[in-house]
């Protein structure tokens, strides 16, 4: 493989930038632009993928939109970035999320993000993101900030079942208790 240049390398953490970016900024056509036609997201890794095209629940929204309404759409998101790394078309970055949810509670989550990219026409977009993170100490956190904390996490909770449906929602439950935590 051959080294990036400089432009090439900044052109691929601009393309990964951007996926939080337009999340803050609750762009949701530019947000899903950024991903490719059959991109997966699995944020966190160990919960079920989300992919575009694919229709878990009857309805026109795709699972990369229903991802979006559930999980940025309800929340105002600030990166601290720790550091990022480059090889070939992947993008890792080291991050902390600061996020606020609906019911004012707040986290900071440790995160790795990890983007796979692909040129379509001179663009990059996302073919693939894998978020790092506990789940598990990101609930308890919540919690431990009393009400507030409590009231944001039973909205989370009901925003889940009724956006992505018992089934995936129970799956996505159990599946952060896997993946980074084991």
């Amino acid at each position: 493989m051959q080294p990036l240049t400089p432009e090439a390398r900044e052109a691929r953490l601009r393309a990964a930038r951007r996926s939080p970016e337009l999340a803050n900024l609750h762009d949701r056509s530019g947000w899903l632009a950024l991903y490719t036609e059959d991109a997966i997201v699995e944020d966190p890794v160990g919960s079920p993928p989300c992919q575009r095209g694919v229709f878990s629940r009857p309805g026109s929204k795709d699972d990369l939109e229903r991802f979006y309404e559930t999980f940025i759409a309800p929340c105002a998101i600030r990166v601290e970035e720790r550091g990022d790394y480059v090889v070939g078309d992947s993008v890792v970055r080291d991050v902390v999320l600061h996020v606020v949810l609906t019911g004012g509670g707040g986290a900071a989550i440790p995160a790795i993000l990890h983007y796979d990219l692909v040129d379509r026409g001179g663009t990059l977009l996302v073919r693939r993101m894998r978020a790092h993170w506990d789940a598990g100490k990101n609930g308890r956190d919540m919690l431990a900030q009393g009400w507030r904390g409590k009231v944001t996490s039973i909205l989370s909770g009901i925003r889940l079942f009724r956006v992505l449906g018992k089934d995936w929602a129970n799956r996505y439950i159990a599946g952060t208790k896997r993946g980074i935590r084991r």
